[in-house]
């Protein structure tokens, strides 16, 4: 009871749903006429803080250190079930033997699960770990994976295990994860590791945690579908002592070296790869990270927008933002889709030209959806409409650390850094 009381839930119900022209560009052949709801953050279903419940106050470094661009704070794992997820640090007064199965784990992994029509919570979850890289990916049924780099264990809709596989490659010497996605339907899971100067891969089938696995050279920032991958290509990634250096065992094409900085260079491209077919260049002018909206279409943002393709490279359409200087951040992991992709939302940040941003500009971009969080826009895939758009509130919101649709697309949710809001989503475009 006590915890339900820190739950601090507040019932939202003042603001006023507005409607308004859509913003986005016009498609050939269809009257302007459609119209989407615009909201403020200030007008959300509920919200819960998840501060007196465990979340670190004051450390956004530790929730940084999972890999945010990689993994979701938040998630629904079905229409009824939405996950809250943070790290916490925990004491290791002496020093402990690795091998050691009752040692102490430096971190914990948290997990409040909550009901997405009033925000109760209706269960928490603890899990130690040796890394704060760890999350876990829903299933959209109600069941859900946890992962760490030493294990991955599948979970039930009633919050039991039901299977568990270690990784031991992913902690054996000179071996470390570089990359993890799974797709859009939460079927498949894909982590990608360094071992020893290869890239492995393993692919694992998230109902019965059944592997495969062996060498891959796709690159650092990857998407998975059902049956394919896709990566946008920058010539960069990851060492073991966690700075960016050039691709190991990456042999598509020679970098271009330039002599004067020392740096390797290649112009960024997007790569697609199928089971049992090579990999080939997708988009070879696309600087974005890709992401599947389902097992048809692949979204790639920009800086100023974003376009939707099909498997085969051919744009079914896109949308640039309107001129007053608001961007996508190109590193983060800045859209999120419904399970089946026929809405998305993306996470656009305020202009670079205001005084709040070109002061605070820096080695944060990449690290959460929006660092400077100006809106979110919500599309229909198959209109190719916005239907919805969530402007922000500085002194409600003022950045978005996670976000993530409901598997109908009936609800979003956002994680503005330990505080969970949730919006009730219009079922259709108005007219």
């Amino acid at each position: 009871m006590k915890r339900q009381m820190a739950l601090s839930l507040i019932c939202a119900g003042s603001a006023l749903a507005l409607l308004i022209r859509t913003p986005v560009k016009a498609i050939a052949g269809r009257p302007e006429k459609d119209k989407i709801v615009q909201i403020s953050s200030d007008g959300f279903t509920w919200r819960v803080d998840l501060h007196p419940l465990g979340y670190p106050a004051r450390n956004p470094q530790l929730q940084w250190r999972r890999g945010l661009d990689q993994f979701s704070t938040v998630d629904f794992v079905s229409d009824r079930v939405l996950a809250a997820t943070f790290v916490t640090q925990e004491n290791v007064a002496e020093v402990q033997q690795r091998d050691d199965p009752n040692r102490i784990r430096p971190y914990r992994l948290h997990a409040i699960f909550l009901d997405t029509a009033s925000g109760k919570i209706l269960k928490s979850l603890e899990w130690p770990t040796d890394d704060p890289y760890t999350g876990i990916f829903s299933r959209y049924n109600g069941s859900f994976v946890f992962f760490s780099a030493e294990r991955v264990v599948l979970y039930a809709s009633d919050w039991q295990s039901k299977k568990e596989l270690p990784l031991p490659q992913l902690t054996a010497p000179h071996s470390y994860p570089a990359g993890i996605a799974d797709s859009p339907s939460g079927k498949v899971l894909v982590v990608r590791y360094h071992q020893d100067r290869s890239i492995q891969c393993i692919q694992l089938q998230t109902d019965t945690l059944r592997v495969s696995e062996g060498p891959c050279t796709i690159p650092e920032e990857f998407t998975v579908s059902d049956d394919a991958m896709a990566a946008w290509d920058r010539g960069l990634d990851r060492t073991e002592n966690g700075r960016v250096g050039p691709h190991i065992g990456h042999s598509i094409e020679p970098y271009e070296i330039d002599r004067s900085s020392g740096i390797e260079s290649q112009k960024p491209r997007l790569l697609i790869h199928k089971l049992g077919q090579p990999i080939r260049t997708f988009c070879d002018s696309c600087a974005g990270r890709p992401q599947f909206l389902n097992n048809d279409f692949i979204i790639v943002p920009s800086f100023s927008g974003f376009a939707v393709f099909n498997n085969f490279g051919v744009e079914k359409f896109s949308v640039k933002s309107p001129p007053n200087g608001s961007w996508i951040d190109t590193g983060a992991k800045a859209i999120s889709s419904s399970a089946n992709g026929d809405k998305f939302v993306v996470a656009f940040n305020e202009s670079v030209l205001s005084s709040n941003v070109s002061t605070r500009f820096g080695g944060s971009q990449g690290d959460i959806p929006a660092t400077f969080a100006d809106r979110v826009e919500i599309y229909d895939l198959e209109t190719e409409r916005q239907v919805y758009n969530l402007k922000i509130n500085k002194k409600r919101v003022k950045e978005i650390w996670g976000f993530a649709l409901s598997p109908t697309g009936g609800k979003l949710a956002v994680d503005s850094g330990g505080v969970i809001q949730v919006y009730a989503l219009p079922l259709q475009t108005v007219n």
